[in-house]
């Protein structure tokens, strides 16, 4: 046991190189660098973004939801203890809190934004959440929107802006990323969630726009598909390549001092199943980086480290999973396209304690 946790540590600090120390935390000056705070992990993630509290310039609880109704549903369990200590350091240290508000039912979406005066009630809710409780501003996660959406959708936005402006509040918008105009063939109007999002009218109205440059393979390709058997596995969670790809396809619609690149601490599992001479990859679950066994895990091409296991069924799963090192990369896109900076997901606890050495 103590031989195998020793090959890990190694194995840890070789892959990563030159990263700074897990202790020593840099704060980037010439970006903004924010992050998810999930309520799921309550003092856990809470305590791992307080104690690293200068390393960032936002935070976003993820907690706050639009129920059945259209209304806020409050899971954030704000007046919690240890909520109230993040909030307390983050005040002390200039660190913005802007909580997220996520959506995911598109008929729900379908139902209360395309009525005007439902639209206005949920944009009143809103601002007064936000004013109640003295936030620098919300952060507007509406996943999975219908195609048919995209215009009522942008007019609320529009409300929204104009009433969060006024109150100099800041207004965030979270969106799925894309790097073409059409919609790709044989994708419906619920796949293809992100041509919902009309770009050049969330640049004008969004104070920034976090893109999730994340979640690659099924925002790209779907939730299964084939590939050859004789090819490497791979299916990483945010390639370099794809990521580059959306940044120069989404910056002639977005204004690059908006944007805000998405990066991930966790990883995705996949069951890989032979079928002639192809396999077949299907989303398993998510893996988190303190979840992962990584004495067998190889680099691949996208950064990300990938190695197989047999679950408890003999299923044979391939993991793919980001760290410190991708988390770098990240940071470094991030300036080679001089964006505004970036948004992290997820901060809970489980991520790659060397990612505070990051810059």
């Amino acid at each position: 046991m103590k031989k195998a946790l020793l090959v890990l540590v190694v194995f840890s600090l070789l892959s990563f190189g030159a990263v700074v120390h897990a202790e020593t935390i840099i704060k980037p000056e010439t970006m903004v660098v924010a992050a998810w705070v999930p309520n799921w992990t309550k003092e856990v993630g809470i305590n791992t973004a307080k104690d690293h509290i200068t390393f960032f310039n936002e935070l976003s609880p993820f907690g706050y939801e639009i129920n059945y109704k259209g209304k806020i549903k409050d899971g954030l369990a704000k007046d919690k203890k240890y909520w109230q200590a993040l909030f307390a350091v983050a005040k002390k240290n200039n660190v913005k809190i802007i909580p997220t508000i996520l959506w995911t039912s598109s008929e729900g979406m379908e139902k209360f934004l395309g009525n005007i005066f439902s639209r206005e009630s949920q944009i009143r809710d809103i601002v007064s959440l936000v004013e109640k409780n003295n936030y620098a501003g919300i952060d507007i996660d509406y996943e999975g929107k219908d195609v048919s959406l995209k215009n009522n959708f942008s007019d609320f936005i529009k409300s929204l802006a104009i009433s969060l402006h006024v109150r100099e509040k800041v207004l965030s918008c979270t969106i799925e990323a894309r790097a073409q105009d059409d919609i790709p063939g044989g994708w419906d109007s619920k796949k293809a969630m992100s041509w919902a999002n009309d770009l050049s009218v969330l640049n004008k109205y969004c104070d920034q726009i976090r893109v999730m440059t994340y979640d690659e393979q099924s925002q790209a390709i779907g939730k299964t598909w084939l590939a050859s058997s004789t090819s490497p596995y791979y299916a990483p969670n945010a390639s370099k390549e794809w990521v580059e790809r959306v940044i120069t396809y989404m910056t002639r619609y977005i204004s690059p001092n908006k944007f805000m690149l998405g990066i991930p601490t966790y990883g995705w599992q996949y069951t890989l199943t032979p079928e002639g001479n192809d396999v077949r990859y299907k989303f398993y679950k998510s893996m988190s980086y303190t979840n992962a066994v990584l004495l067998n895990a190889t680099r691949d091409k996208s950064g990300e480290l990938g190695y197989t296991y047999l679950n408890s069924k003999a299923k044979n799963i391939f993991v793919s999973l980001p760290d410190a090192v991708t988390i770098q990369q990240g940071f470094d896109i991030a300036r080679k396209y001089s964006l505004r900076g970036v948004a992290i997901f997820k901060i809970d606890g489980k991520e790659d304690l060397r990612m505070w050495g990051v810059h």
